[in-house]
């Protein structure tokens, strides 16, 4: 016989049934009682059965699930072998099922290896069992259907034929096994003594529905709940998705329709509300009305004021839980409540959980979590994952410190550090060249010996599990059993054991729970695998695809609730049994309530639709499930007996804005009286002060304000508290570590001279270009120079070696023209071209460019983009000698303050000119006076003073005369071409162009005019600090001066260092590319650049003279 007992939510369908089941079991003690709900219902209504019977237990009832009552006549029928499959199992033989027919797919061939689609494979093989649709109905309804669907539904055909061959009558899915079931009850005697009970089922799945049909032709008698309003349970003949109680009525249509055809038909226990409030929530009117009436089955409205239902906004995930956190922990403290008198409940607990987690552990709540933390987040979990992939890609830079940085490894941390940087350098990026001693030197920091010695013990480390994994005959039970191998080797159970310790100290019990059953569950997933496919080769990728699905379907077990815990749970997926006062539902936000994401399947909800108009039963669409939805929000307000608290957040983890949920406005259209609370639980409060965890987060966020505060109630209020820890020493090193920050004060001050001399190199030997950095910022240069920190190396060719060579070409073509006596003012072009493709060559070797260019057409046009820049530089360097007299003296010549690029003589009688120009193939250069003076841009004056010391010593007697100094840009000009005619008006045009765009920047000395330009026209090659000539240069006596003033401002510079000076003073502009900004935290608002004085000529000479004030000075 099949009963019924039908009722709304909350009428007390639970209680009848127990009610009805103890009394059966106390009148019939010779009959077994099993009672079926949902797995993670079960404790807690053996817990119900045991409080409400008289004897507070009985030998005949059983609390127990489909799966397991079907374990049970199995193994009565003979099968007491086999084994349910569990879900990681599966999810392996899926992935294996798709490796095995990847060829033979027509629509996801190429989506095999895509994230998560053995998932979605498992997803709709899963569905088709549940819904009862065998290998010969998935024929016809391929046969019947369009043809994307047919063919989508092809492929799935093929995978699934391939994993029902895997299949054996030991080795079960859970759908086979309530087939097997159905199958095994008529011939049972265990359930022919049986009366079955079933609750807490908001609907059944058709397999589950055919195994209730065999119980009630075979059981004794079979009682099931439906929650359907009494006066709607006979509605059914014309069922809609959209009706809120779909789900119930669809239930009892089919079963009943069955006992009739059967002639099974029993009782109809029907509970009526009383007064129209369901029972459990009877005394509260504002909550049994808006149940009744929110999802459109009244349009009354609820004209009273109530505080039955409240809703909150606010403005954040976190501070949404901390209001309710702090609500509880208040109410639990002042007003005599237990903490199981709470549930908090969510649609989203993936992204609530973070906050939950660490706010109920800071205020010491005890919560039972009903969520199932994703494996894949797991450290070890995540250790296995990476080793597939390490293998893969065969010691690849992000692969090999995917797993080294684990901390997981024997490789030390310092040791990690230390050879990072010489392998991101010099890209040792394959498990091979570890095998081989390193000998190329990185910097004096690198010493070889050490490099070489952690590359040997990362080497021996991993040797064993790559010479198996990277064998091209090691089958997939030698890639388990080598993952397995270094994971020993690795000390990981001993490791694991650590982390669970070290959880179990900080409370943090969910954590010490997961970790506590990773190692086994990791060693039982490559178990598994092996068992599964252990002699098949698959390639390292299928390998690590497997490895990485399979991680996503471990299930780790939670603990169980305690006695007194606060419940917190997912909206569908929690069972709530336990009369609870208070219910908070956190996340009303549009899109969450309702869930109206449409994750991508292989049977999407269009195709479904047309399944259905078909007559073939799917698994619901997004549309259904919004209305399932609607039903889990009916059955959650007719929990609570005192208060349903809603609150939503108005602008998620991000920061973007989010919406509140129609939920909301529904509850506001009906409840006239209730606005919206906005909550800020930002501040800390001294009423929040409950536990040390609270004080010492108290201390935190106050102590600096108060500190600064002219509320003497307040200081006095921190001052206390902080002297109480202290005295009743709670966290004692935590409060005495802010303390001491806050008596902090930052004061911007340089480092003892004797310091700095340890520092930095003697004074005479700081070089003219570390002055320069000096100069644009002294913190730079302090964390440059002086603390040596410098930018990771890394192995590619960037702009800084593409101008190495640049301007090696340019130095080893005019070193050929000096060594074969080369007159560049008559030598053709072609013998120009011929010495810049073999200066060219060997710049490109030199550099070892080859080493970061893999092709050869890549190399070459390297080669070709660089040759033809240095040819137009060559091109303009040379028209500028050949507008003068000088001749390049000598090339890269070591000076006091560097190496000179190029030194130009020109020697008349008893007059010797000396010219300097320095190459730049970076940004563009410029001449300023004010900048030079400020000390900018020295470098090449520098080295023309030196340059004429050099002259002076060699030429005693003569008159060496500073012709000039400058900076040449090497770079390839787009500048206008002749239109390939002839016409010379149009070459002298395009020679002017090319001689325009190669002007350098510098001081000319006016008395060397005709030496540098015969023509009288130095403004065609250099770009003139003035418009006017005349002003923009220097005669002798004034240039020599600049050259003396110039050296000095270097020695001050130089004294600068040595006595540590280092403040935050950047030059404008140098702080746009520093590289240290992350080290000097200089908020950019606060930064007060320097700038040079906007100087001409003529203010540059009276400052050389004493006329005026030199304000550029650093002082």
């Amino acid at each position: 016989m099949l009963n019924f007992i039908i009722g709304t939510a909350g009428s007390g369908k639970s209680y009848k049934l127990q009610q009805k089941l103890i009394k059966e079991s106390t009148d019939n003690p010779d009959s077994r009682f099993v009672l079926l709900v949902p797995d993670q219902y079960s404790l807690e209504a053996q817990k119900e059965i045991l409080d409400k019977h008289p004897n507070h237990g009985a030998f005949n009832i059983e609390v127990s699930s489909f799966n397991r009552l079907a374990y049970e006549v199995l193994d009565e029928q003979g099968f007491g072998e086999a084994k349910i499959m569990t879900d990681l199992a599966k999810t392996i033989l899926v992935r294996k099922c798709l490796i095995d027919c990847k060829d033979d797919l027509e629509v996801f061939k190429g989506k095999v290896n895509m994230p998560g689609f053995t998932d979605k494979m498992k997803s709709v093989i899963n569905e088709l069992g549940q819904y009862n649709i065998s290998q010969d109905k998935l024929r016809e309804i391929i046969e019947k259907s369009d043809d994307l669907l047919s063919e989508k539904l092809e492929d799935v055909f093929k995978v699934r034929e391939r994993f029902n061959s895997y299949v054996t009558e030991k080795n079960l899915t859970t759908d086979e096994l309530l087939d097997r079931f159905m199958k095994c009850i008529p011939d049972s005697n265990i359930i022919e003594n049986t009366y079955i009970y079933i609750d807490g089922f908001t609907g059944f799945t058709p397999i589950q529905e055919r195994v209730i049909e065999g119980l009630t032709r075979k059981a004794k008698e079979v009682t099931v709940t439906a929650t359907i309003p009494v006066d709607e349970y006979k509605n059914t003949s014309d069922l809609r998705t959209d009706d809120l109680f779909y789900l119930g009525k669809n239930t009892v249509k089919h079963l009943r329709r069955f006992a009739a055809e059967n002639g099974l038909e029993g009782d109809i226990d029907l509970i009526e509300d009383k007064d129209g409030n369901p029972r459990r929530i009877q005394d509260n009117d504002a909550l049994s009305f808006v149940s009744r009436t929110i999802f459109g089955q009244s349009a009354d409205k609820y004209e009273e004021e109530q505080d039955s239902i409240e809703i909150h906004e606010a403005d954040s995930l976190e501070n949404e839980v901390l209001t309710v956190v702090k609500r509880i922990e208040r109410l639990v403290r002042t007003e005599g409540y237990r903490y199981r008198d709470f549930a908090i409940i969510t649609a989203d607990l993936e992204s609530y959980y973070p906050y939950l987690d660490k706010i109920t552990r800071k205020y010491e709540i005890p919560v039972f979590i009903d969520y199932k933390r994703r494996t894949g987040m797991n450290a070890f979990a995540d250790l296995v994952v990476a080793l597939a992939r390490l293998a893969r890609l065969n010691f690849s830079y992000d692969s090999l410190f995917h797993v080294l940085r684990s901390g997981l490894t024997p490789i030390s941390e310092s040791d990690i550090d230390f050879i990072e940087n010489y392998i991101i350098t010099f890209k040792r990026t394959s498990f091979n060249s570890f095998a081989q001693e390193w000998k190329r030197p990185l910097d004096n920091r690198y010493k070889l010996d050490r490099v070489n010695e952690i590359r040997k013990n990362i080497y021996e480390t991993f040797k064993p599990y790559m010479s198996v994994m990277r064998n091209s005959n090691s089958t997939v039970s030698d890639y388990c059993k080598s993952v397995y191998d270094i994971l020993v080797a690795f000390n990981i159970d001993k490791r694991v054991d650590e982390y669970v310790e070290r959880f179990h100290e900080e409370g943090n019990y969910a954590l010490e729970e997961e970790y506590s059953q990773i190692y086994s569950a990791i060693v039982r997933l490559l178990e598994t695998i092996e068992n599964t496919m252990g002699d098949e080769k698959i390639t390292l990728n299928d390998f690590e695809k497997l490895i990485v699905s399979s991680i996503e379907s471990l299930k780790i077990g939670i603990i169980p609730p305690g006695i007194d815990d606060v419940m917190v749970g997912d909206i569908e997926r929690t069972r709530l049994k336990d009369i609870k006062k208070i219910i908070f539902l956190l996340g009303a936000n549009d899109g969450v309530i309702p869930n109206t994401s449409n994750p991508a399947t292989i049977v999407n909800d269009a195709d479904r639709e047309r399944l259905k108009e078909n007559g073939y039963e799917f698994a619901p669409t997004t549309k259904d499930n919004v209305f399932k939805q609607m039903f889990y929000l009916y059955m959650l307000l007719t929990k609570p007996t005192e208060k349903f608290v809603v609150s939503f957040s108005n602008q998620d983890k991000d920061f973007k804005p989010l919406k509140q949920s129609y939920f909301v406005d529904m509850l506001r259209a009906i409840l006239k009286e209730t606005g919206t609370i906005l909550d800020s639980e930002t501040e800390s409060k001294v009423e929040d002060i409950v536990n040390a965890n609270v004080a010492l987060d108290f201390l935190a966020k106050k102590g600096r304000i108060i500190k600064y505060s002219q509320d003497e109630n307040e200081k006095k209020l921190y001052s206390s508290l902080k002297n109480y820890m202290l005295q009743n020493k709670v966290e004692i090193d935590a409060v005495h570590l802010m303390n001491d920050g806050l008596k902090f004060e930052y004061k911007e001050r340089g480092i003892e001279t004797s310091l700095a001399k340890d520092l930095y190199k003697p004074e005479e030997d700081i070089k003219v270009t570390e002055a320069q950095q000096f100069i644009n910022c002294p913190y730079n240069h302090f964390l440059n120079y002086g603390l040596n920190l410098k930018e990771r190396e890394y192995y590619q060719f960037d702009n800084l070696q593409k101008g190495n060579i640049e301007h090696d070409i340019l130095e080893r073509f005019f070193k050929s023209v000096n060594e074969n006596k080369i007159d560049l003012k008559n030598v053709d072009q072609k013998k120009i071209d011929q010495i810049l493709d073999t200066a060219a060559k060997e710049a490109f070797v030199c550099e070892r460019a080859g080493d970061f260019i893999k092709t050869d057409s890549s190399k070459e046009f390297l080669k070709h983009q660089l040759t033809n820049i240095a040819k137009e530089s060559v091109n303009a360097l040379i028209k500028h000698l050949q507008r003068g007299k000088f001749e390049v003296s000598y090339l890269e010549e070591r000076v006091s303050g560097g190496k000179a690029d190029r030194v130009d003589r020109y020697e008349d009688g008893n007059d010797i000119y000396i010219k300097v120009i320095d190459y730049k193939t970076g940004s563009s250069v410029g001449f300023s006076f004010g900048e030079l003076m400020y000390g900018k841009n020295m470098q090449v004056f520098v080295y023309l003073k030196d340059a004429l010391q050099r002259e002076i010593e060699n030429n005693p007697g003569k008159n060496v005369i500073p012709a000039g100094a400058f900076y040449f840009r090497a770079r390839e000009n787009y500048v206008g071409k002749s239109n390939g005619t002839g016409d010379t008006s149009g070459k002298q045009i395009e020679e002017q162009n090319i001689t325009n765009a190669f002007k350098m920047a510098g001081l000319l000395n006016k008395e060397a005019i005709k030496v540098f330009d015969e023509d009288n026209k130095p403004e065609e090659t250099i770009s003139l600090p003035s418009s006017k000539p005349e002003e923009a240069m220097f005669d002798t006596e004034n240039y020599m001066k600049l050259l003396d003033y110039v050296d000095d401002k270097i020695d001050e510079i130089r004294g600068d260092i040595k006595h540590g000076y280092i403040k935050v003073e950047p030059y404008d502009g140098a702080c746009k590319y520093c590289s240290y900004q992350g080290v000097c935290r200089k908020e950019m608002g606060n930064v007060e650049f320097k700038k040079a004085e906007n100087l001409k000529a003529q203010d540059v000479i009276k400052i050389l003279n004493g006329e005026e004030d030199d304000a550029n000075s650093m002082d």
